[in-house]
């Protein structure tokens, strides 16, 4: 059986995202496709934050998967700023 990452886009604020905003199921994204048609929606020179902050509950996806969404982006002109 496969399964697809989930991801979230949140507006940005000044402040961290807490655990509960993060997998609320209304923000959820199913898989890379998805990502990218979200993140392609996104003006020419915005940036994206992506955090794990450590939590078990939450994980990178494997470097493949993760160059392919940095790649995507990047070639869109949407900055990704990696806290590892």
């Amino acid at each position: 059986m496969s399964c697809d990452w989930q991801f979230a886009l949140l507006p940005g604020t000044n402040r961290l995202k807490t655990l509960t905003e993060i997998l609320e199921p209304a923000k959820a994204i199913s898989g890379v496709a998805e990502l990218q048609q979200q993140l392609a929606r996104l003006a020419k020179g915005e940036q994206v934050f992506w955090f794990n902050r450590s939590q078990a509950e939450l994980s990178y996806p494997e470097p493949a998967i993760f160059a392919q969404i940095v790649g995507f982006s990047a070639q869109r002109k949407i900055a990704v700023v990696v806290q590892q």
